[in-house]
């Protein structure tokens, strides 16, 4: 289906024929003062329909497909922390996406200074130094969508990282790899300790949802199980008033890979792949092993890295304000439980934040 402007609408000699033509038959049926003009409107009505809806006006048009070709974007975004002391959020964003049809690409590489938040230890008192922690991100996608619609943010590793082109899809789906490094939980640079998560993003009509998780399973992550270990945003696009969005992320210290209950651990999933010993069998000494030992083995700045949100925003165009309310990792603990792993302590003592963003 192309996408056709006012001027371009094919009125052809015979159908302008066969419209006037009709007005005058029905006219001569039923003659009165006004039948021609009615008549003829009508079925100029009709074949307006019929062809204005693949008419792009403006930006808006239900059924055209989306544009071909190279989008870019840059961003750069400012948050601050409505308390009695500075504390900041800053990044900086570049990507690109291609459409072809219905398919289209996302690249982006994103970077993320902050000293307040996620990703930082708990200090054990007001007075200790904040520490800067840099997140930086590569991230490579790929989907499907189709129609328009005002542009909402989709996220990637953390609700602090958009993907820099908006998506203006009025329903959409994709799939992608973050590669991302995190100096809080690895402190020196090295290529080994860059963590992949698997990102989805989804999008129908004014509601987005966006989800993010190094686990294998499901998202095809690095299996890492730290730093920014998984989330969930839901977007609402309300009419005038912006976008709502709210949601739940988590990030957690490395554990000791070495640690008594993770030695432990290990040597059972060993003994059942090899088929030692049997299901049930296994199920049991699993369930013995947590009740006694249920946490990772960290040490205590490792765990001061353990933080979790429920998060609550409001964004008119490039403004936004945020309400984060800290847990002790309810939804990343209720899987764990699930699916029978050690889980992390958590400990914040002031768990409500009040941020303000401003995006340039």
């Amino acid at each position: 289906m192309s996408s056709t402007t006012l001027f371009e609408i094919p009125f052809s000699e015979f159908q302008l024929k066969n419209s006037v033509s009709s007005a005058l038959q029905q006219s001569l049926n039923n003659p009165t003062k006004f039948s021609i003009e009615s008549n003829l409107e009508a079925v100029v009505r009709s074949y307006m329909q019929e062809n204005l809806k693949n008419v792009r006006l403006g930006s808006q048009c239900e059924n055209c497909p989306p544009n071909n070709g190279l989008r870019t974007n840059f961003l750069i975004t400012l948050q601050i922390q409505i308390d009695y002391k500075i504390s900041f959020k800053a990044g900086v964003h570049a990507g690109l996406e291609y459409r072809f049809g219905d398919f289209y690409s996302n690249q982006s590489l994103n970077f993320s200074f902050y000293n307040s938040g996620l990703g930082t230890p708990i200090y054990d008192n007001s007075k200790e130094k904040q520490m800067v922690v840099v997140d930086a991100t590569i991230y490579l996608g790929a989907g499907i969508g189709k129609g328009e619609a005002d542009a909402m943010n989709q996220y990637i590793i953390n609700y602090d990282t958009p993907i820099p082109v908006s998506n203006t899809f009025k329903n959409s789906g994709s799939y992608g790899a973050a590669f991302t490094w995190n100096s809080a939980v690895n402190q020196k640079f090295n290529l080994g300790d860059v963590q992949r998560m698997g990102v989805w993003n989804f999008r129908s009509g004014d509601f987005g949802l966006s989800t993010y998780n190094d686990s294998k399973k499901g998202y095809i992550g690095g299996g890492t199980d730290h730093g920014n270990t998984g989330g969930i945003t839901l977007s609402f696009n309300i009419a005038n008033w912006g976008n709502l969005e709210l949601g739940y992320q988590n990030f957690t210290g490395k554990y000791n890979e070495t640690g008594a209950p993770e030695q432990k651990m290990k040597y059972l999933n060993y003994l059942r792949k090899e088929k030692v010993i049997t299901k049930d069998v296994f199920k049991q000494k699993i369930e013995e092993l947590l009740e006694k030992s249920p946490y990772h083995s960290q040490d205590n700045y490792q765990k001061s890295l353990n933080r979790a949100s429920n998060f609550l925003r409001f964004q008119k165009d490039k403004n936004s304000i945020r309400l984060d309310v800290e847990s002790k990792g309810w939804f990343q603990n209720s899987i764990h439980n699930k699916i029978k792993d050690s889980k992390f302590e958590y400990d914040n003592p002031k768990p409500i934040n009040l941020w303000k963003e401003d995006t340039f």
